[in-house]
């Protein structure tokens, strides 16, 4: 197992900046994903980590080593690619027992004919025999060791890809979105396992993935990227609940976060959308606010209630998600209960929320509630592992 340390990455192609500055500490043991859009930089970041790039500047220590500038096989990682990258001509014994191959058998011992007489051969191809069998029936795929990746599932191709990185036992597994080519209930599947898997090896994994029911679900923090450079870095709960920056809680969550403008009216005292609300202490001037669907409830009328008109409601099985138009156009989606009462459409109601539910952000959109954050850190973090039940219910949430 190993910590990972970067200090100031940067990468550049050309005159494109791809990396800009990055400064993240992943922790011995720790489920770590990267998360982002396309083109962010997220696995440019992976492929510096395992060595297949080099940074364009700053440092990069794998517990405690400074591995600048050290070839791949030299840095204890290993890396599971979104393609698997199978050898379609090998068993999948065979693909399993390649890095073993490869690290403890010379280039004679490899040779087909008269690899078998050189002394100590025999000897090692048991013990990579033992190891591969033995790592197979963990995954559960002994009794495939025989086919070819053409005659597996695409959940078994993972697991074999899963075990051929396995099977070398590095200090780091790398991922580089492994569950994207599956279908939706495999992908489920998949992450359950991976998620025990980690328990069960304890070992640092690096998961880059634009899904972001994959990061919040598996992971104890997620770094989220956009644009080359961390926005923030912290647990899953955190990240949802307690978004750094406005473009992290946009990003985060589906269906996607209400924004509503504000203005500060008079000390204590803020306009939302028309409607007089309490502001805390560290709220000045213009900027705006946050509700996640699922506390933007429909109420009575009320002074401190958005009067508007429903204009969708889709039904998801276990709760509606309810489209609205406040009085000044702005749109708006609560996610309710399938047991509450449901308008229809065209149905004038009101709106309202705890003043605990609202996320402030300033003119430019960072969270004054998160003092780091004010400042432009980029290391919001919390040593708090989330629990099974709260990353169930995180998943439900999303």
């Amino acid at each position: 197992m190993a910590s990972i340390h970067m200090n100031d990455i940067s990468k550049s192609f050309g005159e494109v900046n791809v990396l800009e500055g990055i400064n993240l500490e992943i922790r011995d043991g720790e489920f770590l994903s990267l998360l982002g859009a396309s083109g962010c930089g997220k696995s440019t970041l992976l492929r510096i980590i395992s060595g297949l790039e080099t940074q364009s500047g700053g440092s990069l220590r794998i517990g405690g080593r400074d591995v600048t500038g050290i070839s791949p096989k030299n840095r204890s990682v290993s890396m599971v690619f979104q393609s698997y990258a199978l050898y379609p001509h090998l068993t999948v014994f065979q693909n399993m027992a390649v890095p073993l191959t490869m690290r403890l058998l010379s280039r004679p011992q490899r040779l087909p004919l008269v690899g078998r007489f050189i002394g100590g051969t025999a000897r090692i191809k048991t013990e990579i025999k033992a190891r591969v069998e033995a790592l197979a029936e963990s995954l559960d795929i002994k009794h495939l060791l025989d086919r070819k990746p053409a005659q597996l599932s695409g959940g078994q191709r993972q697991r074999v890809a899963l075990g051929r990185a396995m099977v070398r036992e590095p200090e780091v597994f790398l991922m580089d979105e492994p569950l994207s080519n599956l279908d939706t209930k495999m992908r489920a599947h998949m992450r359950t396992e991976l998620a025990e898997l980690h328990r069960k090896l304890g070992t640092t994994f690096v998961y880059v993935t634009h899904d972001q029911e994959e990061a919040m679900t598996m992971s104890d923090r997620v770094a989220v990227m956009m644009q080359g450079r961390i926005m923030q870095v912290d647990t899953p709960r955190n990240i949802y609940s307690r978004p750094a920056h406005l473009r992290v809680a946009e990003f985060i969550g589906a269906p996607g976060i209400n924004i509503l403008p504000r203005t500060v009216t008079s000390p204590g005292v803020m306009d939302v959308c028309g409607v007089k609300l309490s502001a805390p202490s560290f709220v000045r001037d213009r900027g705006s606010i946050g509700i996640r669907p699922s506390r933007l409830t429909v109420t009575p009328k009320a002074d401190d209630a958005w009067p508007a008109r429903v204009v969708n409601v889709e039904d998801l099985g276990s709760s509606f998600l309810v489209h609205a138009v406040l009085a000044d156009d702005t749109r708006t989606i609560s996610r309710l209960d399938s047991r509450a009462a449901i308008p229809e459409v065209g149905a004038a109601i009101h709106l309202s929320c705890r003043s605990d539910s609202v996320i402030h952000f300033d003119a430019d959109g960072w969270n004054p509630a998160l003092h780091e954050a004010r400042q432009g850190s980029r290391r919001l973090e919390t040593a708090v592992r989330p629990t099974r039940e709260e990353r169930h219910a995180l998943a439900h949430a999303l």
